[in-house]
Formats: structure tokens, sequence, C-alpha cells
């Protein structure tokens, strides 16, 4: 008899190259896994093996497959890539191997923007909602806007969610973590699914990696937009449509414990361990796609003027951070929606109490959508009081001149 065994993959990942922190344009990489089938009491049992290896799709395209020993190749409805070994073990084991290229390049082109399309959905234990999520989802929901209504989706989970490395591994539901407030990348996505399902959203659970400090597992969720197709949808990050291009797909799911790697065996004594996962970059490029950015500074409101332009004909999510130096002003993220051809101004408040009359401050800004950025040094003067006497003019401009106050400010 036969015995059937499911292992999950892999979830620790060797880091080969450091990878462009907030590159959003094509990234070329290689994606390396290894399987080791151990048969300890036959030398020369039989096993079949099926792995998963990676996804091909509309954002990641696969290049090249290479495996040691030969294996089969084959791909499924949704993109996924599987391989395949049937065989006689030698000495008691076998190592399988396969390497893929891959380009990884995350765009939307989405030219409408549709109501909701409220279906019915069967939820999974781990995404299934109570009335507490639907009435969030409900609130957070703009019928005649489904990006919109994914975007205010996203932002809520996003910043409501704290991230808990002690969850690492743990299967914890929907309704726990919308009560615990706290989880892992898992945790985010089945929340997110579970809101976007209360509201009719069709989603699908993605399995990945992902490059923060190192490359890690990931998790992260796509949404169907009708007349569309599915839209990427990264909750931990707080991104939606165009991710940063170190999301690697490997498979996708319904929720956590979709994703298994499978083999057969005449022998019980069979066993499996899956070797960490190699990725290497190859190169990274920046892209905006199609966005621009702007800064302006009003002195007399101490006001910071963020212009985003939209150059493209399609609808654009983006991901905006404002960056001042530490107590001079808020610093800003937050998930953006541009409409075609579309600008969007955003206008940010120093705190004018960091600045002193008679004195002339260089103040460094950064603002940044995506792969689009603005860097800029504002000049910002604090004018005296009217009723000071006019003799107080020279000690100004002195002060102008001598006493200029120099930030240093690091952009990472």
């Amino acid at each position: 008899m036969k015995n059937l065994f499911l292992y999950a993959l892999a979830t620790i990942l060797i880091l080969s190259l450091s990878f462009a922190n907030g590159s959003y344009g094509p990234a070329t990489m290689t994606v390396e896994k290894k399987w080791l089938l151990i048969c300890p009491t036959n030398p020369t049992c039989t096993a079949e093996f099926e792995g998963i290896l990676i996804t091909n799709g509309s954002n990641q395209r696969v290049v090249s497959i290479e495996t040691e020993p030969r294996m089969d190749i084959a791909s499924d409805d949704n993109g996924e890539i599987h391989v395949t070994y049937k065989g006689r073990l030698r000495n008691g084991s076998i190592l399988l191997s396969a390497n893929a290229t891959i380009v990884v390049d995350y765009r939307s082109n989405i030219s409408e923007d549709p109501p909701l399309v409220h279906e019915n959905i069967t939820p999974t234990v781990l995404t299934e909602w109570n009335e507490e999520i639907a009435r969030k989802a409900a609130e957070l929901a703009d019928e005649r806007s489904t990006l919109g209504t994914i975007r205010n989706e996203t932002v809520w989970v996003h910043k409501n969610i704290e991230y808990d490395i002690s969850y690492f591994e743990r299967e914890v539901d929907a309704k726990t973590v919308f009560v615990e407030r706290r989880g892992v990348c898992t945790a985010y996505a089945h929340l997110l699914i579970s809101m976007l399902n209360s509201l009719g959203i069709r989603t699908r659970y993605v399995n990945g990696y992902v490059m923060t400090k190192e490359w890690q597992p990931h998790a992260w969720v796509e949404g169907y937009i009708p007349g569309y197709g599915w839209l990427p949808i990264d909750p931990t990050f707080g991104e939606v449509g165009v991710l940063e291009s170190s999301h690697i797909i490997v498979s996708y799911g319904s929720d956590q414990t979709s994703d298994y790697d499978r083999f057969v065996a005449d022998d019980k004594s069979l066993n499996m361990n899956s070797i960490s996962p190699r990725i290497t970059v190859i190169s990274t490029e920046n892209d905006p796609k199609g966005l621009s950015i702007n800064m302006s500074f009003e002195n007399r409101t101490y006001t910071v003027i963020t212009e985003i332009k939209n150059e493209r004909p399609y609808y654009e999510y983006g991901r905006y951070q404002f960056i001042t130096p530490d107590g001079y002003g808020e610093e800003i993220s937050e998930l953006v929606l541009i409409e075609p051809n579309g600008e969007v101004k955003l206008q940010h408040r120093l705190n004018s109490s960091m600045f002193s009359p008679g004195y002339i401050y260089t103040l460094p800004v950064e603002a940044s959508i995506n792969g689009a950025k603005d860097r800029k040094t504002f000049l910002v003067a604090e004018e005296n009081d009217s009723s000071q006497n006019e003799n107080c003019a020279p000690l100004f401009l002195l002060s102008a001149v001598f006493l200029v106050a120099i930030i240093r400010f690091a952009v990472e």
C-alpha cells in the first residue's frame, strides 16, 4: 500500500544577495528549491514526488526552469508550476533540485472602477466572518467604487493590526485577529480576506516570499475586480496594485493551510526534508509606472505641498510616504488611489514651534510614491514680531548669514 505525505513549504530562506529597498520596477531573480527524500529501511524504495516551485502570471513571468535530476514540469489554471518525480531511490536517498529564473514587475492597467458586486462566498474556517467583522467592512465600503472599497479595507487592516512575530507559524482565524488586533502576515491576510468576502468581493490567498531585512516567507491577498481580473493587495505593507518588486509568488490558495508539497511512497519509512530555498537577485530597475511627484513650500503657513500626477490612462494605487527630520513634522505613510490622468495634492503642516524668530533654517524633506521620489531642502524663515524696533533688522540679517540652522537628515 502506498502512503501519502503532505509537507508545508519551507519557512526559512537563505539570503543570497541584498534587494534594492523600495524597488517598483522589473526585478530579475532566481529561485532555487531542493527536496531530500530519504528511505532508511529500504535503499531502493519507489517514490512519487510533487513539489510546488513558482507561479507564472501577469505580474511574475517565469523565464526558465532547470531541474536535477530530470523532473516533469506542469502548470495549472492559476499558473502554478509544479515539478514531479517518480523513480527508485539509490542508496536510500535522492536530492531533487529545481531552479526558476523569474522577472517580477507589478503593474495595474485598470481603466474602470465598477460598483460593488455582492457575490455569495463560502469562507474557510480561517477566513469566516462574524457580525462585527461584517459591520466594520460595511462601514468602510463605498458601494459606488470597488477600487475605493479595497483601498479602505486594506488601510484599516494595515493600520489597526500590530505586527507580532510571536504569532509566526500559528494558524489564527480572522475572528481572533479582529479581536486581538495582532499577528504576522498570515493574520493580516486572513482578516482582509474575511472583510472583503463579507462584502461579496472574491479573493485568493497568496503564498510567497518577500525581502525586508532578509528574505522571508510572506502571505498577501488578491482581490477580483469585475472586468479586470485579480488585483494584488498586501495589507501588511499597505500596498495595492503595484507591490514592491521583491514579492515573489509561489502559489495560491484559500488561506494559510493551502500550500503543501506532496509525495507518495511504497514504504512507510520514507520521509522528506525541504531544504531552505535560495533566492538570488540578478538585477533591479526602477519604474514609477507613470507617477510623478513634486513638493513646494509655503513659508507663511509652514506648509509643504505635495503634488502627485498620474500620467497614465489607468487607475493607480500608490504607497505615499512623507519624511521630515524628527520633531519638525509628522511622518506620513498612506495608500493613495489616483484616477486615470488625475492628480492629488497633499498638504503637510510643519511644527512651527521648532523655528525661532530671527533665524533661517534649512530643512531637508522627502516625499515618495512607489518608484517616484522628490527630495528638497526648503529655507524656513521665522519672521520677527512686527512690534519690534526697526533696529532689529540688522540683527536679523546677521542671524541669516551666521546663524543658519543646519539639520542633518539621512534618507534611507
